[in-house]
């Protein structure tokens, strides 16, 4: 049975879900793919030792550093993004109902593993984006064990390694 937000979009749970006016979106990452809500001060705090599946909502200043080569993070923020001389491990995901995100960047930045934004994209500065399989998980053929995303095949990562 399909469940049907009462937004219009659609989970396949078998139960009937309901979203409350929630943006399908945010209802599916926090209560399908058990996203950790967090505020942008709380991923400032974890910094390098953030590590899992992150969601956050508004604008956010990125710390020096956010997660490492071997605990990378996936961070799904709905508004801003701000980077200045930060390493960041993992996926970054800006995402927006109308193509409004955004995410600045200043200074000497580099993300290592992959950068999704659902708006626009201001570089002043040097930011060094690096794709890197292993940044999203330690086997390239494997997510992390927190993600639950696959690929979609005939799609623009039908690769055959990576995530």
């Amino acid at each position: 049975m399909t469940a049907t937000c009462t937004r219009g979009c659609t989970h396949p749970n078998q139960h009937t879900t309901t979203c409350d006016n929630q943006n399908c979106a945010s209802y599916a990452l926090i209560n399908d793919l058990n996203a950790e809500v967090i505020t942008c001060a709380q991923l400032n705090a974890l910094g390098a030792s953030a590590s899992g599946l992150y969601y956050i909502q508004g604008t956010c200043s990125l710390p020096s550093q956010v997660g490492s080569p071997n605990a990378p993070a996936i961070v799904v923020l709905e508004g801003e993004a701000k980077v200045n001389n930060t390493d960041f491990f993992g996926m970054l995901f800006l995402r927006s109902n109308d193509n409004s995100a955004q995410f600045k960047g200043v200074g000497n930045s580099k993300i290592i593993g992959s950068l999704v934004v659902e708006g626009d994209i201001d570089i002043a500065g040097t930011i060094d984006i690096i794709y890197d399989n292993t940044a999203v998980s330690t086997d390239p053929n494997l997510l992390p064990k927190n993600a639950k995303f696959a690929r979609v095949p005939g799609s623009w990562l039908d690769a055959t390694e990576g995530f």
